[in-house]
């Protein structure tokens, strides 16, 4: 299926819940490769079992979390 976000990656912050979850699943729905960014660990194990998905654990408040 050919989306409007085929060949795109998007990172999205706070993608393992609430919004940012429901906007992971609208952008691989739509064939986008998808970057989840959460400080949320177990919320992240969960997004990460997802196709198109790779869920990191990321404070984007914390230069320390950017640079692991």
């Amino acid at each position: 299926m050919m989306g409007r976000l085929t060949d795109k990656v998007a990172i999205i912050t706070g993608g393992a819940s609430g919004m940012g979850r429901e906007m992971v699943d609208l952008f691989t729905k739509e064939g986008a490769q998808v970057i989840a960014a959460d400080i949320n660990e177990k919320a992240v194990a969960a997004v990460n079992e997802l196709d198109n998905v790779h869920g990191t654990v990321l404070d984007v408040s914390s230069d320390e979390s950017w640079k692991r």
